[in-house]
């Protein structure tokens, strides 16, 4: 049988249990930040990669197909109790601003959500602004100042909260200012990943995900700047401008890889033509599970 199959098979066979048991009541269950563990997933794959043709292998992809299932539902229903259901559908906005001074010339985003959507882009008035809409939990808010700089703390506390009939909303809105030098520090669940950064000087960019389906899109107003990505079951789409030189180390096995312009170097490097000469450089390294990623110039 082969590998694909396996892992496959066993996550849609479980992931399709699960939310029927769940659906009728036939089990108590509280799954909160259950997601965290998604990294168990590239362990498992990672494992019958190298015992790959033994039984194990099967074993082992069967077991990460199990368990992406498991995070799955984790990450959509958060908690089933006693099978109270809950219908209620009211969303908490919040607004979180942070005023500009000309002192400020690096700033940090830490970042910590869920399941949702996550939209970044430049054009803030100060500093920084966010806007939140959420039916579940709430953000958690801080700002520190650290010399010429500040760090920007964004945390999502989701609680432990019933499964409601419906949508779920979490959307999160955030506009940087593009003087200052930014680095970003994201970590998320199951969400839909919008960063349009192509208008901010970006030193830094670390993205943590589970099942997510993300788009970046670079400018080139740093010198240079590293991206970092970790990616469970996710799909990936990067731009990067042509005016910067770039290079890519990528270890995703399982995934679909396309990069168009881009030279390899070797197992698992890519380079554009004009990297040695570009005087803007970005770097960006990939880890991710079973994914789709497409990295492209514009």
């Amino acid at each position: 049988m082969k590998p694909g199959r396996v892992f496959w098979g066993v996550f849609f066979v479980l992931l399709g249990f699960l939310l029927l048991a769940a659906r009728f009541g036939f089990f108590t269950i509280v799954w909160t930040d259950l997601w965290r563990f998604w990294p168990l997933v590239l362990v498992l794959i990672g494992g019958a990669l190298l015992l790959r043709g033994s039984k194990y292998s099967m074993l082992m992809l069967g077991l990460g197909g199990g368990l992406l299932a498991i995070l799955l539902v984790s990450l959509f229903t958060f908690s089933w109790i006693d099978g109270d259901w809950e219908t209620s559908r009211d969303s908490r906005e919040q607004t979180f601003t942070v005023p500009y001074d000309t002192v400020t010339q690096r700033a940090s985003l830490v970042y910590e959500g869920g399941a949702g959507t996550v939209e970044v882009h430049g054009g803030a008035q100060g500093l920084f602004d966010a806007n939140t809409r959420t039916s579940f939990g709430e953000y958690l808010f801080s700002v520190d100042s650290i010399g010429e700089g500040k760090e920007i703390r964004m945390t999502f506390e989701g609680g432990g909260h019933k499964w409601r009939i419906g949508r779920l909303d979490h959307d999160a809105v955030v506009a940087l200012r593009a003087g200052p030098v930014w680095d970003l520090d994201m970590s998320l669940g199951a969400a839909k990943v919008d960063l349009d950064l192509s208008a901010l000087t970006v030193d830094r960019l670390k993205l943590e995900n589970g099942a997510a389906r993300a788009t970046i899109r670079l400018g080139d107003r740093g010198k240079e700047t590293i991206v970092n990505i970790d990616a469970g079951a996710s799909s990936i789409r990067l731009e990067v401008p042509e005016s910067a030189g770039c290079e890519l180390r990528v270890e995703a096995p399982l995934s679909s890889k396309r990069f168009p312009g881009f030279e390899k170097l070797g197992d698992g490097e890519y380079r554009t033509e004009n990297f040695s000469s570009a005087e803007r450089k970005i770097s960006v390294t990939i880890h991710a599970g079973v994914s789709s990623i497409r990295v492209t110039r514009y």
